[in-house]
């Protein structure tokens, strides 16, 4: 056990001011000073500001902020992480005219639970529950298997792993009247079921739980025709002698479908959240999934969407322009044709009429054909 303590020194009467000082034993502990509220105005000609102010003690343990104003109280916390402090006197409220303030820090102990399998791999997101009479702390382990628990008080404490068990309770509970059978997706077994940890004042505690495989899961993604990955969508996994089991997609349209049983057969299918009749049909209706001593993956659908009435409103005004477009289109070109027949049968008619003229008049003889001279 440690002690910090507080004191004051006394600066020009001018500056109508302390400066506080923190003497402590430990060092990188963090100090807070804040100014209590209501307990006193400001003097002029200062900037009004009740910002707490805060700074790290040194590495002996010297840390000293100020000037603090005359006829203001203020509270002084201690932090560090692992610690636990506690003000001695006055809850930690220093007024104007205190000699000092003792603070009592404790080290807190830690437990690191570690989870891995029969081969001694890491299993991650494993919920451990750590509890100790009004306490209880659940959190999941990291990548490494591992989660540590800190900033503990000294004492017996409870751990366990409870790897979906909420989440059984939850869906049991949720689907107690549904006639089909629900699983909770417990793809583990743990040895021991629990642990007893016994946490010392400042002591690093370890242990390990062993999670024996029971169950597999199947990935899988859901994308549209076009290859948009579809979010929201639910899929179902059912057996004829195991509980079925049902997720939602994710945003990138991924799926995993837990606590499959080993040598059971499974049909798995998709259907839209919410039973909305906008999805058609998928492709494959229905994949047969047959569970091993392994996960699956790759089990993909693609779905298809029954147009809203949006669209079928935009597909009839969209097909009506084009067949007004087609009719303006189909008449520009009937008068373009007989546009073009009038001027060819005008000039053709102009030809044949300005050729008549010419041999009427006997122009040009020694150029036609029937042209002749008759002898006297």
């Amino acid at each position: 056990m440690g002690v910090c303590w507080l004191t004051f020194a006394a600066l020009s009467p001018l500056r109508a001011a302390t400066c506080c000082c923190v003497l402590v034993q430990l060092a990188g502990v963090t100090i807070r000073v804040e100014a209590v509220d209501g307990s006193g105005t400001l003097p002029q000609g200062s900037d009004g500001s009740t910002e707490p102010v805060s700074a790290t003690t040194d590495a002996e343990g010297g840390y000293a902020v100020g000037p603090l104003h005359r006829g203001i109280a203020y509270h002084v916390t201690a932090s560090k992480p692992g610690y636990f402090f506690e003000p001695a006197a006055n809850d930690g409220v220093v007024a104007d005219g205190a000699s000092g303030m003792d603070f009592v820090h404790r080290r807190l102990g830690r437990v690191t639970v570690s989870a891995v399998d029969s081969d001694g791999q890491a299993v991650a997101g494993v919920v451990l529950s750590l509890s100790r009479d009004r306490y209880r702390h659940n959190n999941a382990t990291q990548a490494d298997g591992a989660f540590t628990f800190e900033g503990l008080f000294p004492g017996s404490y409870a751990v366990r792993p409870i790897l979906k068990v909420i989440v059984c309770t939850v869906i049991a509970w949720l689907h107690v009247f549904s006639p089909r059978r629900r699983g909770c997706g417990q793809e583990y077994t743990f040895s021991p079921p629990s642990q007893t940890v016994e946490v010392e004042e400042g002591g690093d505690h370890a242990t390990t739980f062993v999670a024996n495989r029971v169950a597999f899961s199947c990935f899988g993604s859901v994308t549209s025709l076009n290859g948009r990955p579809q979010a929201g969508v639910v899929v179902t996994a059912v057996a004829a002698d195991a509980p079925m089991e049902e997720t939602t997609t994710d945003e990138a349209g991924r799926y995993r479908l837990r606590g499959l049983k080993p040598g059971t057969s499974y049909d798995v299918s998709v259907s839209p959240r919410g039973g909305s009749s906008s999805l058609e049909r998928c492709s494959p209706p229905t994949a047969t999934v047959v569970m091993g001593n392994s996960d699956r993956t790759d089990v993909d659908f693609a779905v298809f969407y029954a147009p809203s009435k949006y669209a079928r409103v935009l597909c009839c005004a969209l097909l009506c322009s084009t067949y007004q477009s087609s009719c303006v289109c189909v008449c520009v070109c009937v008068c373009a044709c007989v546009c073009v027949f009038f001027v060819c049968w005008q000039v053709h008619h102009h030809w044949h009429r300005g050729r008549g003229q010419q041999v009427g008049r006997g122009e040009g003889l020694g150029r036609h054909p029937r042209a002749c001279i008759r002898p006297h």
